[in-house]
């Protein structure tokens, strides 16, 4: 149900920015439903941070953008592609962002800027989530999934 583009459609669009930029894509990290508000609690991605940690056969992890990386907040998110970069020199691009301007200084404000946007949008979203839940049980509907132990920020 993303409002966003599809996985498929994020794969392609991966796969043609490598093709134009003289890429090869050697492997796929996918958490197709997972929610992005914990980088560890990702299957793929702890697959991906597990290759990062034993010489991968890759220098470049692209993503297409920065929220689908991760809505933790900008501090995991600048943690881990800092780890990938001085732990196996894997570089972590955002194919769609607006911190691309060539400006090194520049694009690391934007690109924490970004990570922060993600987190509140994130935030938003499991405010919006829980109180359709809530209003859904006070018309007295019961909903199967919903315990209130197991609300928090996930979406």
């Amino acid at each position: 149900m993303q409002a966003e583009t599809s996985p498929e459609q994020q794969r392609q669009l991966i796969s043609d920015w490598a093709a134009k930029n003289a890429h090869e894509v050697v492997e796929w990290f996918e958490d197709v439903g997972k929610s992005g508000t914990s980088f560890e609690k990702r299957p793929a991605f702890v697959r991906l941070r597990q290759a990062v940690e034993s010489k991968p056969k890759f220098e470049l992890c692209l993503c297409w953008m920065k929220s689908r990386w991760g809505r933790a907040g900008a501090n995991d998110s600048i943690y881990y592609r800092t780890l990938f970069r001085k732990t196996a020199g894997v570089e972590v691009i955002m194919i769609r962002t607006i911190a691309n301007t060539g400006n090194a200084t520049f694009d690391t404000m934007l690109n924490a800027f970004e990570g922060g946007l993600s987190h509140e949008e994130s935030k938003k979203k499991s405010e919006r989530t829980l109180d359709g839940l809530l209003a859904t049980v006070r018309k007295g509907i019961q909903v199967a999934a919903f315990r209130p132990m197991d609300i928090g920020v996930w979406q």
